[in-house]
């Protein structure tokens, strides 16, 4: 940031707000932008709508919330969810809207909240522009999988969680949690079972716990291949963990 650049704290009279405020200023940035609640309500997404396109600022700091003592904050809870939740969504999404420069992390709050409300398409275009400025960022890949897995897109999805692990490879580092299912989910949908199997093993192998779904499609994957000892022996695993379960 630049020290004339147009700064737009919410939330400035916070405790959290405040801090922010002291620190800028202490720091020589010159340019900052307060508004309280009475000037505008951040619940209101056309009043935010209007103060983006009107003031442009070029950065933010959302500080702004919703909040009460122990009595408020246990007698209250949809209550406050709800409003910091609209607080949120229409300051990132307005945000983003009118080119606000923002980091990364910003940008992947923004596809999460396109990808939880089923607005994939929107989604797709946040992540693929991550990318754009960071090649390697796995939780966009990540959530770029599972978008186009749902959709039934398995070209892509498989692209995607091929590079993850590569990356991962590449970095020696953990491979994310259900890389390994999804493509063999991929293979198993493909008729590629001894392919789906060996993915589910590394699964397995990388995350011990109880994972259901990998011993479900190993159970499917080797009575398909009619091993039917294989496919006994982690029906026996997953009626452990889920005994009412019917897969």
């Amino acid at each position: 940031m630049e020290k004339n650049s147009k700064i737009y704290i919410a939330g400035h009279k916070g405790l959290v707000g405040s801090a922010i405020v002291r620190k800028l200023k202490e720091l020589g940035y010159n340019n900052l932008i307060f508004k309280t609640k009475e000037e505008l309500d951040l619940t209101n997404f056309n009043a935010v709508s209007d103060f983006f396109k009107k003031e442009r600022p070029e950065y933010i700091f959302l500080a702004a919330a919703k909040v009460g003592g122990i009595l408020a904050n246990s007698t209250k809870k949809a209550e406050f969810i709800y409003e910091n939740l609209q607080i949120q969504n229409n300051v990132i999404h307005n945000a983003y809207l009118n080119n606000v420069k923002n980091d990364i992390e910003i940008e992947i709050r923004l596809a999460n909240l396109y990808y939880i409300t089923s607005k994939f398409d929107d989604a797709i275009m946040v992540y693929e522009n991550i990318l754009k400025k960071d090649k390697d960022n796995i939780i966009a890949m990540a959530n770029l999988a599972t978008i186009f897995f749902e959709k039934q897109n398995y070209s892509d999805a498989r692209d995607y969680l091929i590079k993850i692990k590569d990356i991962c490879k590449k970095k020696i580092i953990l491979e994310p949690k259900n890389v390994n299912f999804y493509l063999g989910k991929i293979h198993f949908l493909n008729k590629n079972y001894n392919s789906a199997i060996e993915l589910f093993k590394e699964e397995l192998n990388l995350y011990k716990e109880h994972n259901l779904d990998a011993k479900i499609f190993l159970t499917k994957s080797f009575f398909e291949i009619k091993d039917y000892s294989n496919a006994q022996l982690y029906a026996r695993e997953v009626l452990k963990i889920a005994p009412d379960n019917k897969e």
